[in-house]
């Protein structure tokens, strides 16, 4: 389809600039672009195994127990609002 636009000069630079890099048209690098926008490619995070109900993603380490973590930042909130309460160890 044949198509009339206005770019700002510096939108214009950019698009013959890589037309000129990429050995295309204009139009391919500006349909290239559209293309792109519309449909944006974002990988969502690959989990790698499933522990106590949580999900391990790569790059995570793995020396951290999560659930045991948890738990243990548990407690000390408790102990912490006991102590708030007045209670004495």
């Amino acid at each position: 389809m044949r198509l009339t636009i206005s770019l700002d000069d510096e939108l214009y630079a950019f698009v013959k600039a890589r037309s000129r890099s990429a050995d295309q048209s204009m139009s391919a690098v500006i349909s290239e672009l559209i293309r792109h926008a519309k449909e944006p490619r974002i990988e969502p995070h690959r989990v790698v195994s499933v522990r106590d109900g949580l999900p391990s993603y790569p790059g995570g380490d793995p020396s951290v127990d999560v659930a045991k973590l948890i738990k243990q930042l548990e407690e000390e909130d408790d102990l912490a609002a006991l102590r708030r309460g007045g209670w004495k160890p």
